[in-house]
This record gives structure tokens, C-alpha cells and sequence, in this order.
């Protein structure tokens, strides 16, 4: 009993720690365990730069963390949105019940 409830802590503080393994955007939001739905800059280096209103999408999705699929690339989302040019760069995270569900778009803008 005593090793089941080892494994069950570690399990716990493994999967509570996991995003600061998995997270690499120059900005990161405060996550919740439970639900998670933010947007956030993946382009840091802004000055100069045009805001517009033309963009694209690119995303991905998981299960569970047992099956993922998407194409989330930078070159995916110009593609979508008929960009030639690609000003900057932001992203949006869905979390659902540690992870039950998650969806991770990047949105490009440009030209």
C-alpha cells in the first residue's frame, strides 16, 4: 500500500511539472491544471513591425496525450492565410482536465 501511494505522489508532481519540460514561447501564461485557454506572442522582436489584419491558422490537437495529430508549423499557417510574408507570430493553448484534451494553434500575420 505504502509503494502504490510512492507511485501515485510521483505520478502526480511528474504530471504537474511536465510544462516546464514541454513550453518553450518566449511568453507563458499562467496554466491551470484543470482548464487552460490563453493566447500568447510567439514573436518577441516586434519593433517595426506592421500590425495587419490579414492572417492564417495552423494547429494541433492530443488525447490524452496518447494521440496527437496537426501540422501547428509556421509554414502551415501562411499557407492558410496566403501569406507571402510573415510579420509575427502568436499562439493560442486549450487545456482540458490535465490534458485530457488539448489544441495548440499558432496564428501568423503578414502579407
Amino acid at each position: 500500500m505504502r509503494t502504490l501511494a510512492g507511485v501515485w505522489a510521483l505520478g502526480v508532481v511528474m504530471m504537474l511539472s511536465a510544462g516546464c519540460y514541454f513550453y518553450s514561447a518566449p511568453v507563458m501564461p499562467p496554466v491551470g491544471v484543470i482548464y487552460s485557454d490563453y493566447k500568447a506572442p510567439l514573436t518577441v522582436q516586434l519593433q517595426g513591425q506592421t500590425v495587419t489584419q490579414q492572417k492564417g491558422q495552423a494547429g494541433s490537437s492530443s488525447i490524452l496525450g496518447l494521440i496527437a495529430w496537426g501540422d501547428c508549423s509556421l509554414q502551415s499557417a501562411a499557407k492558410d492565410g496566403n501569406l507571402s510574408t510573415i510579420n509575427y507570430a502568436d499562439y493560442s493553448y486549450l487545456n482540458v482536465i490535465f490534458g485530457v484534451y488539448q489544441k495548440f494553434t499558432v496564428t501568423v500575420y503578414g502579407k
